[in-house]
């Protein structure tokens, strides 16, 4: 169950760091009436409000980072700060007026949330959450990996 689970944990970044690259590769393939609203967006530049919550999501991104090597590695941290991780990332959708997208990026996100709402059940409800609750020394007391 714990191979599983860091398979998880690989598979959430490496479908949002995929459906990343799909929105950027895919962005000129949207109608082209869509076209003047990208243009005005961009010519208007961007406010306080926008540069702030940019920061708020680079920094969620690194905390996100570390959180998932913690959870690799079964620390108990990881698994506390889990779950105020994505209330704070759901929390901040709204902040954005509108999410144009094409469907492949849009399946690949949505792919990764499901992984990410697997990761959390297996975190709080599956066998593998005494792992966390056994603190840093997890490891050395399950023992072996058993697959």
């Amino acid at each position: 169950m714990k191979k599983i689970f860091r398979i998880l944990i690989v598979l959430n970044w490496a479908t949002a760091i995929a459906g990343a690259i799909v929105y950027v590769t895919t962005r000129g393939s949207l109608p082209v009436e869509l076209t003047p609203y990208l243009e005005n967006r961009r010519r208007l530049g961007v406010t306080q409000f926008e540069r702030a919550i940019l920061w708020i999501e680079i920094v969620l991104f690194i905390v996100s980072v570390v959180d998932s090597i913690g959870l690799f590695h079964f620390r108990r941290w990881a698994r506390t700060l889990l779950v105020p991780l994505y209330v704070i990332a759901t929390l901040l959708l709204p902040t954005n007026a509108v999410y144009i997208q094409t469907g492949w990026t849009r399946m690949l996100l949505s792919i990764s949330t499901v992984i990410g709402g697997m990761i959390i059940a297996m975190v709080f409800f599956s066998p593998l959450a005494e792992v966390f609750d056994r603190g840093p020394d997890a490891e050395q007391i399950v023992g072996p990996e058993r697959g």
